[in-house]
């Protein structure tokens, strides 16, 4: 290992030494979690028709774990401006808003770059 590799371990080990039990417990989930390889090559084949290198599925499955992370993450923050607790359940109604926020922040920076054509 190089120095940054054992500067970036000391911090992550900083980091998990602070967490309570309860983030301890998710943060445990969340590296534990995977998506099913088999569904995200029925649906990488529906989408494209075509079949997906295994590389592409570990990509595929990468980028659909992060995403799930920040859809939870934003409904996790749409449950707390409605003032429940970090103990309380998040709901259905959580997860389509933080949807509908993440599709339209999303709009927004396309539109950004739309606006400066030459």
């Amino acid at each position: 290992m190089n120095v940054a590799q054992n500067t970036e371990r000391a911090q992550m080990v900083d980091l998990l030494s602070q967490f309570t039990s309860e983030q301890m417990t998710r943060y445990e989930c969340y590296r534990r979690s995977s998506l099913p390889k088999s569904i995200l090559k029925r649906l990488f084949q529906t989408v494209t028709s075509t079949a997906p290198p295994p590389n592409g599925l570990i990509i595929l499955a990468a980028v659909g774990k992060l995403f799930v992370g920040e859809l939870v993450e934003k409904a996790r923050q749409v449950a707390d401006e409605e003032g429940l607790s970090d103990l309380d359940e998040i709901r259905v109604g959580h997860i389509q808003e933080a949807c509908w926020r993440l599709h339209s922040g999303a709009l927004k920076q396309k539109n950004m770059f739309q606006q400066h054509r030459l």
